[in-house]
């Protein structure tokens, strides 16, 4: 039986409902994250006769993920809350699986949650899980029956806040879709080289800092500035050591000049 072959059965349960930020439609690692997750919840309603329906509070139609099948319900919000909170509250009532991923979005259905009337399950991607939760999304975590945080790091963050929380690690992976090699690579044919901040291009050397993360002024947390402050003291001590960052963003230029 087919996913499309499944969905077309309105009468069978269980179900889940994966109502997230955006996939396809939105920048950033979650985003990249959730096209994963899309493609890990059809092979699991595929394989369990499961309805599945994916809910995209910051996306438009056009926005829908290759990756799901035709017969995946899928609905776009173009950011309304109001909407996205009335239609996971009119699906409450047919007792799915809820999958979340970010505690923002779990928000809408935390009172059901907390009676136990909703089964829940949070992906934890960041510090906001732990050091600068909001009180409403704290309940969220703590009623939910599972917290899926994405290292072991974070998973121990959100214990030690939540101690009854349900928290358990899962650490991200590569896209299905990534190729990987049988045996480890040989040695490059030719020297790798990248442009500098000033648009010279440049060879690597041995010795090479890497950041990957998104460049985004208003989200200085993925550590770009404080490894530029300690890399004077890093040269000190290794000369010809360089730094490279690889990833989007508007803070680009306010991190080259």
């Amino acid at each position: 039986m087919t996913v499309n072959q499944e969905q077309t059965s309105t009468m069978r349960s269980p179900a889940i409902v994966f109502a997230m930020t955006g996939a396809a439609g939105l920048h950033g690692g979650i985003a990249v994250v959730n096209l994963n997750i899309i493609i890990a919840l059809v092979a699991i309603a595929r394989a369990h006769n499961v309805l599945l329906t994916v809910l995209a509070y910051h996306e438009k139609d056009d926005d829908r993920p290759a990756s799901l099948p035709d017969g995946v319900e899928y609905r776009a919000f173009r950011s309304n809350r109001y909407a996205m909170a009335m239609d996971l509250w009119r699906r409450s009532s047919d007792k799915p699986l809820f999958v979340f991923d970010h505690v923002n979005v779990a928000r809408a259905l935390l009172p059901l949650a907390l009676l136990g009337h909703s089964r829940t399950a949070i992906f934890a991607h960041g510090w906001e899980n732990w050091r600068t939760v909001k009180w409403t999304d704290s309940w969220s975590l703590r009623s939910a029956e599972r917290v899926l945080a994405n290292s072991e790091f974070t998973r121990k963050k959100i214990k030690a806040r939540f101690p009854n929380a349900r928290v358990a690690a899962c650490p991200l992976g590569l896209h299905p879709g990534f190729h990987l090699n049988d045996t480890p690579p040989g040695p490059a044919s030719e020297p790798l080289s990248l442009p500098d901040c000033n648009g010279v291009i440049r060879q690597l050397g041995q010795r090479v800092l890497l950041l990957a993360a998104r460049m985004d002024p208003t989200e200085r947390q993925k550590g770009h500035l404080e490894v530029l402050a300690v890399l004077p003291r890093v040269l000190a001590q290794h000369p010809g050591v360089q730094l490279v960052f690889t990833g989007s963003g508007g803070d680009h230029e306010n991190l080259v000049s």
